[in-house]
Parts: structure tokens; C-alpha cells; sequence
């Protein structure tokens, strides 16, 4: 099996964040008290997928925690999803605005000692794509049942 380096944060996502935490900084405590700053960085591996869903629970992961710039040993193959947000919210003065998410979704392949990128996507559907991309291009990985969708469910 191969050893492979996590891919590190996507520098759009992080600066987003880093922008955010220092306009957020320079305001007053009056505004600086309502605001919201997070930053979320996930790499796992993708062990299946429910092709009838369409959004993240669709995505089954699994395995050790893979951290992002240390090394995973894993056998070639094996889908790595990496995925970056980083969502601000805030009264902002005028003319210091800043987009409320930055997100960035990827699929890494093992292949030989190195990593693939076969998708990326920075929209808010990202998990349909992928989901449409994995059934596509990869119709080895398993697929499994989610739960039920609950949100039709009256009561």
C-alpha cells in the first residue's frame, strides 16, 4: 500500500476564513459580539454511496481520521474526499463585505504513491455531483442505504 500526503486546505477557503477573523477583529464590540466565524476542514475516505440520494448523507465515510498535510498509508483506489468551508456572518460595515461561505469540495484518487483530484466543486450541490460522478466513473464503490428522507414526514 501506498503512502500518500493529506491535501492541505484549499488557499481560497482559508483566506476567506483569515479575512473574515480580521474584519471581525477591527470592529467594535458592539457588532464584534453578533458575528459568527467558522472554519471546517474534513479529509475521509469514501467507502460507499446511496446513488438515490442527493446530498451529503448520500456519502458514506469511514476509516482513520486523515489529516490534512500528514502522510496515510491506503491502498490504491481508495477515494479521499476533502472538503473546505468557511462561512462568516456578521453585521458588516458598509464596504466591508464579505461572502457568507467560501466552500470547496474535492475527490482524490490513490494512484500509485500519488493523489488524483477527479472532482471538484465549489457550489452548494456538490454532493449530487459527486454522488452523479462516483455512479459514473467509479461503479466499483459500494453503495448502501441512508436513512430515510424524514422531510416529507408529517407529525
Amino acid at each position: 500500500m501506498p503512502i500518500i500526503t493529506v491535501p492541505l486546505a484549499n488557499p481560497g477557503v482559508r483566506s476567506h476564513h483569515e479575512l473574515a477573523s480580521i474584519t471581525v477583529a477591527a470592529m467594535p464590540p458592539s457588532r464584534a459580539c453578533d458575528a459568527e466565524i467558522n472554519l471546517y476542514i474534513n479529509r475521509s475516505v469514501v467507502e460507499a454511496i446511496d446513488p438515490e440520494r442527493d446530498d451529503g448523507w448520500g456519502i458514506k465515510r469511514g476509516g482513520a481520521w486523515l489529516w490534512p498535510g500528514k502522510t496515510a498509508k491506503l491502498a490504491v483506489g481508495t477515494l479521499i474526499l476533502a472538503a473546505d468551508a468557511s462561512y462568516a456572518r456578521a453585521r458588516w460595515y458598509a464596504g466591508n463585505f464579505i461572502a457568507p461561505t467560501e466552500r470547496y469540495i474535492a475527490l482524490y484518487e490513490v494512484r500509485g504513491d500519488q493523489l488524483i483530484r477527479q472532482f471538484q466543486s465549489i457550489r452548494r450541490c456538490w454532493a449530487q455531483e459527486l454522488i452523479h460522478w462516483t455512479r459514473s466513473n467509479r461503479p466499483d464503490v459500494a453503495t448502501f442505504k441512508a436513512f430515510p428522507d424524514l422531510s416529507a414526514r408529517v407529525g
